[in-house]
């Protein structure tokens, strides 16, 4: 009888919980219970799950326990700012580190770390691991390091573990083909993708009962995101292990796994020839009927889009013979559009599966698997849970993304939370982390988040206008459609907000649009840009809708990818009377129903953005075009004579920008001035710049114009008065805590400083 012999490490870690880890290569694995031969029970058990299911444990030699010396330079973070400030004194720590070999290899673990590395002479070892904890951990604070690094009761251990009956399981080499476009399901690092199917066991059980006992096709059918994968996952764990254990009992050797998962792309991948992937897919089909394998694919419909522009000449067309004639299997997830789509390009092809529907989770459902998820991750990340976490996290959810992918959004929310928690480390994750990080998620300010907070319409309002100068009733538009947001009054199945603005360019239209992509969505990670503006001058030809939607290679469009990679975002389709007739006809349903469908029914949800529309109908029928007062055109009675009334009628607000006057000029120069001031430039030597009202009046004059409102401004101020101080600042490098004044001489800006 074979046994494998692995290295246990434990600790204590406070009175009444013991820590213990399996000692592995590449996936070290940690018990806690409250005492060392509990957990030492739990890892055996772990072990002997892991090597019925096929995994192969590592058997470090001669493995030892070292406690190593190391410095760290302590730090404390200020919890609000989250700035650094090092300790002054280094520390100085014994680090807990299990040396052994593996494959003739020199192989260092360090389980407090989750980190081990293979090193060459035993010289290097103190260097390499004072480097590793260095790198991890130099901006803990100390009382954290003690406790990861002082532990009391170290003790090295070893579990013993019978190899002998999984022998007979490991894995054979893969068929060539299969082996390069497609992974085992029954793989170790396929399944760690796929975690739990909570709430999904008739589910599962019902597919196993397809799958094994009448042999049948499977199309499995739900939503994205709702655990398609995971269900075929544990049905083919349990089919799997059936067929081991009947293997057993018959005494037969090792065998091929038989389910197989994949993607179109994959088996498309690096075939360039004429009849290339034809004969690819042939070989497929030989190699799975030699194991009686089942080909699982992601995506109904990449298998019928991809092989050829006629989705009678595409993969699913290729394959649809050999499942009519029984000499292939296949289980093939897809959406309700997906399915609907594929009947309409491929109709004898679904015909072929059996449908199995994967219904809505209900609501305790729901809470129990968000619960349970939270419970996993703060025992993963060792990081306390504040009771109400999964509530927080469901509400959050329901409230700004109502169409959200359950379970896969908030599991992937939870679990990101967590990871940063740690990184952060908390010690405590309570509901003002998560909502903190569902603002970093979706942008958005904490106002608006947090139900808590009070919003005052006049404050929004003064936001926008304070950017936007000149165009009040444009900016109450977009006040109003914040608070009702906020209040949680929108409709829940249309973008947050439609608009259509009309009037003159150079007078703040796409100014506003960019002010509302900050205000609204200017909150998320890395300074996301969360305006998406669309030339529709571009989309003028007939055809331009399918150009909206995707590239020529089927690929999504920018729109599409963006807006899916940041569904709160703000859309700018600029100079919409551009567009082609078709055009108009694909956006009426993203205007009413909030999302966007292509030919394949891939589905594009607009439902969390808000829609601007910008016009200049009407705009060449004043001579005061762009600034000025008196009467101009009614620019809502241009648009609404040139739009067809069905696209009227979706439009939320129809915004009309009035010309700009002489003092809204005067004030949008003022206020670039006031921008320009604050430039790193003048910031980092201290300097601070003065003007007069001549010097406003004279950019005023310079920076406007009859057809292009005060657009010219900006280039009048790079012009008039970057390019002198510019000029200045580099004639005076050692000029600092001074104040530079700007004045009017004649008709150029001097500068002068005192």
């Amino acid at each position: 009888m074979s046994v494998t012999s692995i290295p246990v490490l434990y600790w204590q870690e406070r009175p009444g919980m013991m820590v213990a880890v399996l000692i592995q290569t590449i996936d070290m694995h940690t018990a806690v219970a409250e005492s060392a031969k509990k957990a030492k029970e739990q890892l055996q058990a772990l072990a002997r799950h892991l090597v019925d299911e096929g995994d192969e444990l590592d058997s470090i030699e001669k493995p030892e326990l070292r406690l190593v010396p190391v410095s760290v330079r302590p730090s404390f973070v200020e919890r609000e700012s989250e700035r650094i400030f090092p300790c002054s004194r280094k520390l100085r720590l014994n680090v807990a580190v299990v040396v052994g070999s593996y494959r003739d290899l020199r192989f260092a673990s360090l389980p407090a770390l989750d980190l081990s590395f293979y090193y060459v002479t035993e010289d290097d070892l103190p260097a390499l691991v004072e480097q590793a904890v260095q790198q991890k951990l130099g901006d803990r604070d100390p009382g954290r390091l003690a406790r990861l690094f002082c532990p009391e009761h170290i003790e090295l251990d070893r579990i013993l573990v019978h190899t002998d009956r999984e022998s007979k399981h490991r894995p054979l080499e893969p068929p060539p083909e299969l082996g390069a476009v497609a992974e085992p399901i029954r793989a170790r690092s396929f399944r760690r993708t796929h975690g739990n199917a909570w709430g999904r066991e008739s589910c599962i059980a019902d597919l196993i009962a397809r799958l094994g006992t009448e042999g049948a096709n499977v199309l499995l059918l739900g939503p994205a995101g709702c655990g398609k994968t995971t269900v075929l996952t544990h049905a083919v764990k349990a089919l799997e292990l059936r067929d081991r254990d009947e293997d057993d009992e018959d005494d037969r050797g090792p065998r091929q796994p038989r389910h197989w998962m994949t993607r179109p792309g994959r088996i498309m991948a690096g075939m360039s020839y004429l009849g290339e992937w034809e004969q690819r897919c042939e070989r497929l089909v030989e190699e799975l009927g030699d194991i009686e394998g089942v080909l699982c694919v992601d995506d109904l419909l990449d298998l019928v889009r991809l092989g050829a522009e006629e989705p009678n000449e595409s993969l699913a067309a290729f394959f649809q013979p050999y499942l009519a004639e029984g000499e292939l299997r296949m289980v093939v997830e897809t959406t309700a559009e997906g399915l609907q789509a594929c009947r309409r390009l491929l109709p004898g092809f679904v015909d072929l599966f059996q449908i199995l529907r994967l219904p809505d989770l209900g609501a305790r459902d729901r809470r129990e698997i968000l619960r349970r998820s939270v419970e996993i991750e703060s025992q993963r990340h060792r990081c306390k849970a504040a009771e109400g976490i999964d509530t927080v996290t469901l509400d959050l959810f329901g409230r700004f993304q109502p169409y959200h992918r359950f379970p896969a959004d908030p599991t992937a929310f939870v679990a990101n939370s967590f990871a940063q928690a740690k990184k952060n480390r908390l010690e405590l994750v309570e509901g003002d982390f998560i909502t903190e990080r569902f603002m970093r998620h979706t942008g958005l300010p904490r106002d608006l988040v947090d139900a808590r907070r009070p919003l005052s319409w006049d404050a929004v309002f003064s936001a926008f206008r304070g950017r936007v100068l000149g165009q009040d009733p444009a900016c109450e538009a977009v006040a109003d459609v914040v608070t009702t947001f906020k209040a949680g009054m929108n409709d829940i199945t249309r973008p947050l907000g439609v608009f259509l603005f009309c009037g003159p360019t150079g007078v703040g239209k796409t100014e506003l649009a960019k002010t509302l992509a900050d205000y609204l969505f200017g909150h998320g990670e890395k300074g996301e840009d969360r305006l998406i503006r669309v030339d529709m001058s571009e989309y003028a030809y007939p055809g331009s809708a399918a150009r909206l939607q995707a590239k020529p290679d089927g690929q999504p469009s920018e729109l599409v990818t963006r807006i899916r990679r940041h569904p709160f975002s703000v859309v700018l389709f600029d100079e919409i009377e551009k567009a082609a007739a078709d055009v108009f006809d694909l956006l009426l349903n993203v205007l009413d129903e909030g999302h966007l469908t292509d030919i394949y029914g891939r589905r594009t949800n607009f439902r969390s953005a808000i829609i601007i529309m910008t016009s200049n109908l009407g705009a060449g029928k004043t001579a005061s075009v762009g600034f000025g007062e008196g009467a101009g055109p009614s620019y809502t009675r241009e648009a609404m004579k040139f739009f067809r009334p069905e696209f009227v009628n979706r439009i939320d607000h129809i915004v009309s920008f009035e010309p700009l006057s002489r003092t809204t000029i005067e004030q949008i120069a003022a206020l670039s001035l006031r921008s320009f001031a604050t430039r790193e430039g003048l910031k980092s030597r201290e300097l601070t710049l003065s003007w007069n009202a001549e010097v406003i009046s004279f950019l005023a004059d310079r920076g406007t114009d009859v057809r292009y409102g005060a657009r010219p401004l900006q280039r009048a101020l790079e012009r008039e008065i970057v390019t002198p101080v510019s000029r200045f600042l580099v004639e005076l490098p050692d000029l600092t805590q001074a104040t530079l004044a700007l004045v009017c001489s004649g008709d150029r800006i001097e500068v002068d400083w005192h």
